[in-house]
């Protein structure tokens, strides 16, 4: 029987999975050593074409006039400038470029493009996006590695669970506080990563960015505070998310910006993983509910895109084959068989399940 389905059918039948289900994190010894998983939620439905499904169609971007490549991956050159974000110089220098971004990463990437989402509601996008199922109450990776390790997987507020696996809350951050009292995480896990640590994590500076830089601020904290969890050895999971990509107005500079954000904190989250010592066990996956196009909605500079059910997604990490990409879109940003398929969530989080061992590479 796959891992999966045994999994799956010992949380439905009530069965207890995990042997520390319940064992305070102090008596479970240096770790469950596993894998972990962060999934980084663009929300609001960031465009493909922006990312890692380029496309030099004017009706389609006004961003860029020629496509880059980092190693078998073509992206978007998001350069990142006061013209181009709207934001301070020093907001803008805090942003990250695409190019830096793939440059950096693109040997560990493994983009697919073309996921045929089927919706454009965002509940049942984000449901997709999180489980690969469009329905309520879908089993997630994040459960099944919740269930086979008996510990609990965080979940923001808009965090989907089917309630079969130990959860907790990721614990909330304001950004508007000095560090020190909104994000130590030692402070917003009540004191258990003490606890649970032996040895104090490796100091890091706080994280404090300008006031056009809130969200991102607020996502690297909380970031932060996960990895704390992952080392402490109190979580298994965690559902991140950045705002700001339903652009139905101003586009091309909201989208660039948040793109620059997300570039950044995803950068964040990886190089605090490996200053934890966690970078061998991490899968992260990156995306967001759907896509947006195919076309602005009007001539205007300030022109918006509406939702569009078809959409990319990045893998990379622990069990992910980088400098590869799967599926692809036509002219007209509809999935187009690639290989002699196409892709859908379900698809995605097959991939997503292989790499962190709990689905079978043949399944």
């Amino acid at each position: 029987m796959q891992r999966r389905k045994f999994l799956k059918l010992a949380a439905l039948s009530g069965l207890a999975v995990g042997s520390t289900v319940g064992t305070p994190a102090h008596a479970r010894g240096p770790g469950h050593g596993g894998p972990l998983l962060v999934l980084v939620h663009a929300t609001g439905g960031w465009d493909p074409r922006l990312v890692c499904d380029p496309v030099l169609d004017p009706a389609q971007n006004r961003v860029y006039t020629k496509i880059a490549t980092a190693g078998a991956i073509s992206y978007a050159p998001l350069p990142m400038t006061r013209r181009t974000t709207g934001l301070g110089a020093a907001s803008t220098n805090a942003l990250m470029g695409s190019t830096e971004f793939f440059d950096k990463y693109a040997t560990r990437l493994h983009c697919i493009n073309g996921i045929d989402i089927g919706t454009v509601h965002h509940d049942e996008a984000t449901s997709s996006l999180l489980t690969g199922q469009p329905a309520e109450g879908a089993l997630s990776i994040a459960e099944l590695l919740a269930l086979d390790s008996g510990l609990p997987h965080l979940a923001s507020h808009r965090g989907v669970t089917s309630g079969v696996a130990p959860s907790a809350t990721l614990p909330s951050v304001d950004p508007h506080q000095p560090f020190e009292r909104s994000c130590d995480p030692d402070a917003c896990l009540g004191g258990r990563v003490r606890d649970a640590l032996p040895v104090p994590s490796s100091p890091a500076p706080p994280i404090e960015l300008g006031d056009e830089l809130q969200d991102l601020q607020r996502f690297m904290r909380q970031a932060d505070v996960a990895l704390a969890a992952f080392e402490a050895n109190l979580a298994v999971a965690v559902h991140l998310e950045l705002g700001g990509f339903d652009t139905h107005g101003s586009h091309d500079r909201e989208q660039v910006t948040q793109l620059g954000k997300l570039f950044r904190g995803v950068d964040f989250l990886m190089t605090t993983a490996e200053r934890r010592g966690l970078t061998d066990r991490l899968t992260v996956m990156i995306g967001s509910e759907f896509g947006r196009g195919p076309y602005y909605d009007a001539p205007q500079p300030f022109a918006g895109k509406e939702h569009w059910p078809v959409g990319s997604a990045m893998l990379m990490g622990r069990g992910v084959v980088g400098n590869r990409v799967s599926g692809a879109t036509d002219a007209q940003q509809r999935p187009y068989p690639l290989s002699g398929r196409t892709w859908t969530p379900a698809d995605v989080h097959r991939e997503l399940g292989v790499a962190c061992g709990v689905e079978s590479p043949s399944a």
